[in-house]
């Protein structure tokens, strides 16, 4: 049982929105809160709560149960708490929707003491069941929108010079010994009768902040005071206040000018862009401003204003009190069409200027001009974005949701040469005589003209630039991590980098099945990442990396993500003597080793290889570098941050490359001495990318079910064939050396015949002989020869080895469908069970239950040996567990 020792004050608008303006950057959380009416048996009250936090990775939804009964002190209340699992069936929407509940937006003012400001909203209090007709809080009939909350956490705390701290002390009221208790939160609840779902966007949309409409101007609003006014609307910028005793209804246009109407339903379809933003206010979103799209009557003066808009403009300010309305005039005109084929790229570079402003945008496409609003919806499905209709009549504006859709690049890889000849930038009219030469798909872009000749609408050298940039990154950028990092020189480096060479580097002539490895692996780390990220929180995952590091703590990360793994590519490696070996043939050394490659490519090698070329140019470039390079060579299990294993000496390749196996956390105090937060960076990155990595075992490692299947043949002939070869090298077997080898071939040989059955006996196999090619290395590197030469023999039967290995993993690849963060049990009655991550796995249900299970089982048993290894119980999450 807890103690909640806290105090409550009342504030006037004023004195809350001071605040808010003085703590711009205060997070803040959207809150519904549920409340059962009576007290348990224990005197308890219980309180089921959603808050919703707006990571920069989407939304994160914490469902949390309370049970908190009163003391003899008003600053104290006992409290039980714990995190509910979404699964759980106390989270029961329709039972949530007839209890007591009140919602709020909390604004986090300071975290030790706590210090909240509670906003208290208002959600579709018109269709509320709700005798009081108010959708807020209220004591003794007076309304409640702001209450304040200091709660004392690890710290002593004296409420009063925190209350002289926010400089409040006379616009606030302390009312946390109310007799009557009436500011808890329980007596300021009552029966809204919202579905949660309700709810829950209503939150959401509120916590995006100001938000930017942009609608299409109509001129719907000249027939709404009758039909001897609708010339007079259309032309005169003075129509209001001219008319301000003309009726709309029952209301007056002064009244509605001053403010005097409570509610937009008394005027409710005065126009269809007033109607749009009044039912988008409904749907929780504040809107800062909005830009109207204007249509200049005669299309040719780019100046000239069209009155309707005047009207628009003072109404849109006057009704919703949005401070800021913005025009942009569009050269469109339905009857002239040379403007409409200039107007489309004219619309969506107002767009494209507009989403990337700071606000969130919103596309309202139900106003206006048809064919610019369908221009304006179909720039938005390209580009990821939402928009908003309404139809006429209704009182429902329905969202569009931004789509994962793009050009056909399929269809234009088929077409590719006529694409380029279409795709000229010089000109929107196209030559005849090209048009002759396309194909009916590409024939049917454009559109024959008696006054503009061959023309089209859209932008195909944007199509053509999408085109290449889809093409030379098929799996994309790892796009919603990048945008973790504020800083664009940062940002620029990684897209460059994974476009231009880190992604380029994987051509698998080597070892191709590194390359189905790496095709997607990168960017499957910096998916789960975010979604992790989503679950647990970013206090969470950044708990242990230095605050004034956070870009640097992202991008070394999202680099090492990247050329972790790039080590399987290397095509020598450098000796502590100074020798090289030679990589080619030797396929399960470079897998063993690839770390230690990567490291090499990075360091000792960086001028060959210039995989972070460049990084220089970024600020503490050399530092991000060397901890780039520390957090790539760290990845591997054997690898220890704090503490050396001491089974990792054992490991072959440790022994015979006299590998050193230093703790990370000596390495960085060397590395970057005297620099504590370089240090802390370098391994909290390490210890995630750890545990990261380890989770990447699904299906989509290979692509698709059809690859894998194609690969596994593949590598089973390739298999056969190699063993065939050198079974049949009556030479070979005439030297004594490589005899011992000769039974264990015939068997891998005949055990390949059927590879999928007999995986796990091929694997067991081939791990012996390349335990017998580490001695023979051995032997070759004791020699201490000037030069370090590997018979190709040696190779043949290494690569024999390696790939008779492949099949298990190819197994496993594809019966693991996907791995994801699925809940975080950050509250616990016992603290056993807090700080817990769950993680859910999908299995392929065409295996069958025997074979899921087993491969399960080592699924499970690596992540937890990771995440172990890795010591994250140390921070954010203490431990683990699976679905």
């Amino acid at each position: 049982m807890l103690k909640e020792i806290e105090r409550k004050y009342l504030l006037s608008q004023n004195a809350a929105e001071k605040l808010l303006n003085e703590f711009k950057d205060a997070k803040t959380v959207g809150i519904a809160q549920w409340y059962d009416e009576e007290a348990n048996e224990k005197v308890e009250i219980r309180r089921v709560r959603l808050e919703i936090y707006r990571e920069r990775t989407g939304f994160r939804h914490e469902w949390t149960e309370s049970f908190k009964s009163n003391s003899d002190d008003p600053e104290v209340r006992n409290e039980r708490e714990r995190t509910l699992d979404p699964m759980d069936p106390k989270i029961d929407f329709k039972k949530l929707e007839s209890m007591k509940s009140v919602f709020k937006i909390r604004h986090i003012l300071k975290k030790d003491p706590e210090i909240v400001l509670d906003e208290f909203v208002e959600i579709d209090k018109d269709e509320m069941k709700n005798p009081k007709k108010t959708g807020l809080p209220s004591v003794e009939g007076k309304e409640i929108r702001f209450l304040l909350e200091i709660e004392r956490r690890e710290n002593p705390c004296d409420f009063k010079k925190e209350i002289e701290f926010l400089n409040i002390q006379d616009a606030v009221s302390d009312v946390t010994e109310d007799k009557n208790r009436s500011y808890d939160n329980f007596h300021l609840a009552f029966h809204n009768n919202l579905s949660p779902y309700r709810v829950i966007e209503f939150l959401q949309n509120r916590l995006l902040g100001p938000v930017t409409v942009i609608a299409m101007q109509g001129i719907s609003i000249a027939s709404k005071f009758g039909n001897e006014k609708r010339e007079e609307i259309l032309t005169n910028e003075n129509f209001l206040e001219e008319n301000l005793d003309l009726t709309y209804g029952e209301v007056k246009i002064r009244d509605i000018l001053s403010g005097k109407i409570e509610e937009y339903s008394q005027i409710n379809k005065l126009s269809a862009e007033l109607d749009s933003i009044d039912l988008l206010l409904k749907k929780g979103f504040l809107i800062d401003e909005v830009l109207y799209i204007l249509f200049p009557k005669d299309g040719k003066s780019k100046n000239k204003i069209p009155p309707i808009f005047i009207t628009l403009e003072k109404l849109t300010k006057a009704i919703f009190h949005v401070k800021n309305v913005r025009k942009k005039l569009l050269n469109y005109v339905s009857s002239d069409e040379e403007s409409v084929l200039k107007s489309v790229q004219e619309l969506w570079e107002i767009l494209k200027e507009n989403f990337n402003r700071k606000n969130k945008v919103i596309v309202d496409v139900a106003g206006g001009q048809k064919y610019p609003s369908i221009v304006a919806a179909l720039y938005c499905l390209l580009n990821n974005k939402e928009f908003y209709y309404k139809q006429d009549k209704s009182d429902v504006i329905t969202k569009f949701p931004p789509v994962p859709i793009s050009w056909n690049f399929n269809l234009l890889d088929e077409n590719l040469s006529a694409f380029k000849l279409a795709s000229n930038k010089s000109s929107l009219r196209f030559k005849y005589e090209n048009y002759l030469s396309l194909p009916g798909f590409f024939k049917d872009l454009f559109d024959l003209s008696s006054r503009l000749g061959i023309n089209t609408t859209l932008p195909l050298d944007e199509i053509f630039e999408r085109y290449n940039e889809a093409r030379k990154m098929p799996f994309g950028y790892g796009q919603r991590f990048i945008e973790l990092i504020n800083d664009e020189k940062m940002k620029k480096f990684i897209k460059e980098k994974i476009s231009k060479k880190w992604n380029l580097m994987w051509i698998g002539d080597q070892i191709p099945e590194t390359v189905e490895h790496s095709q997607r692996h990168s960017k499957r780390l910096m998916e789960f990442t975010v979604n992790l990220i989503n679950t647990i929180g970013e206090e969470a995952f950044l708990k242990g990396v230095p605050e004034n590091l956070t870009n640097e703590f992202y991008f070394v990360l999202g680099v090492a993500m990247n050329v972790h793994d790039l080590g399987h590519t290397a095509l020598s490696y450098i000796m502590n003597d100074g020798r090289r070996i030679a990589l080619d043939g030797l396929p399960s050394i470079v897998r063993d080793l690839h770390n230690e490659l990567s490291y090499q490519m990075l360091t000792k090698e960086k001028d060959k290889y210039e995989l972070l070329k460049g990084i220089e140019e970024l600020k503490n470039g050399e530092k991000l570098a060397r901890a780039i390079a520390l957090v790539s060579r760290y990845h591997r299990n054997h690898m220890p941050i704090v503490e050396v294993m001491p089974k990792a000496f054992e490991k072959n390749y440790v022994r015979i490359f006299k590998l050193e196996i230093i703790p990370l956390k000596k390495v960085v105090e060397k590395e970057f001495e005297n620099e504590k937060d370089w240090q802390n960076l370098t391994i909290m990155a390490s210890r995630w990318l750890k545990f990261i990595d380890g989770t990447d075992v699904q299906a989509d490692r290979t692509v698709m079910k059809e690859y894998n299947k194609m690969r596994t043949w593949r590598t089973k002939m390739e298999v056969l064939s190699l063993c065939e070869d050198i079974l049949g090298n009556v030479e070979f077997w005439k030297n004594e050396k490589f005899l011992s080898f000769k039974n264990e071939i015939e068997e891998i040989m005949e055990l390949a015949k059927d590879a999928e059955k007999n995986s796990i006996t091929l694997e067991k196999k081939s791990e012996n002989i390349e335990r017998e090619i580490y001695g023979i290395l051995d032997k070759v590197i004791q020699a201490k020869e000037s030069q370090i030469i590997v018979d190709e023999y040696v190779k043949k039967i290494d690569k024999i080895a390696f790939k008779a290995r492949q099949f298990p993993h190819f197994k496993k690849h594809q019966i693991i469908q996907s791995i994801y963060p699925r809940f975080y049990n950050r509250k616990s009655f016992d603290k056993e069970h807090r700080n817990v991550l769950h993680i859910s796995i999908n299995c392929d249900e065409s295996y069958s239950q025997e074979e899921k299970s087993r491969v399960l089982d080592d699924v499970k048993r690596d992540i937890r040996k990771e995440f172990k290894n890795a010591g994250l119980s140390n921070n954010g999450i203490k431990s683990i567990e699976f679905d």
